[in-house]
């Protein structure tokens, strides 16, 4: 799973506009794979956000939500294993005493014994150890979650005022998820909120600011035409004037 197969993923899925179990988990799948490669995650998945169309935003919403909750989750169970881990190397039994040497005996006094194996543990072998050192911890899981963080607004700001009305109920619901699950910081989830709630009140003002086409008023009256060193009106938008060629060849406007 490399870099480029989640860029195919995430642009693949976003691009369709429809998600399904299968698509989200393999997208999920992607990410973790390569977590420690953030940057370049959050990269591919602001691009393809910013080049969704209208109705593809939310779904593209939907796999940064997937990705990090999955994330969170990963972060918190990788950060309990560390602090067991390290209550477990407390808790190991004191070193054992070095018995007293034997009349004779050739043995330093100073050699220590074998450290003992933590409890319930059994000799790392070369092929265990190179697996544990693949397995990222729980600071790469953070990392990638402060990035996305930082321009998390930009996602839901995006959705919010470029994606139709009708999913803005949706972008709210993913933000009270967040909230509640505690994927990102509260304080940074309240601004975002209240950015939402400014930017409805810029549109209802807006909206209201346009006059109706319907309830507009007469239009004034075209301005004076010179004719023969004469000014005459033409209010074109009334039907009482109407004009005609005099016999002397001049245009006179005769009120009906």
């Amino acid at each position: 799973m490399s870099l480029q197969d989640f860029d195919k993923e995430v642009n693949k899925v976003v691009a369709k506009g429809k998600l399904s179990a299968a698509a989200v988990q393999s997208v999920v799948d992607h990410a973790m794979a390569n977590i420690t490669s953030d940057a370049n995650l959050l990269s591919t998945l602001f691009r393809a956000h910013k080049k969704a169309t209208s109705p593809n935003k939310l779904t593209s919403l939907y796999l940064v939500d997937a990705v990090a909750r999955e994330a969170k989750t990963r972060a918190r169970k990788s950060l309990k294993e560390e602090k067991d881990k390290g209550k477990g190397k407390e808790t190991d039994s004191p070193r054992a005493p070095i018995p007293a040497p034997e009349t004779g005996s050739t043995t330093p006094t100073d050699e220590p014994p074998p450290l003992p194996l933590p409890s319930g543990s059994s000799e790392t072998t070369p092929a265990k150890a190179s697996l544990q050192q693949q397995q990222p911890g729980s600071a790469a899981f953070m990392s990638f979650l402060a990035k996305v963080e930082g321009v998390l607004s930009k996602f839901v700001l995006d959705c919010w005022e470029n994606g139709p009305k009708e999913h803005r109920e949706k972008v709210r619901k993913v933000l009270d998820i967040w909230t509640k699950a505690g994927t990102f910081n509260p304080t940074v989830l309240a601004r975002i909120s209240n950015k939402l709630l400014a930017s409805s009140s810029v549109v209802e003002e807006t909206a209201a600011a346009i006059p109706d086409p319907t309830q507009a008023k007469d239009a004034s009256p075209a301005p004076p035409i010179p004719i023969s060193g004469k000014y005459f009106q033409f209010d074109l938008f009334r039907p009482r004037f109407f004009a005609r060629i005099g016999e002397i060849g001049i245009l006179e406007i005769l009120e009906g």
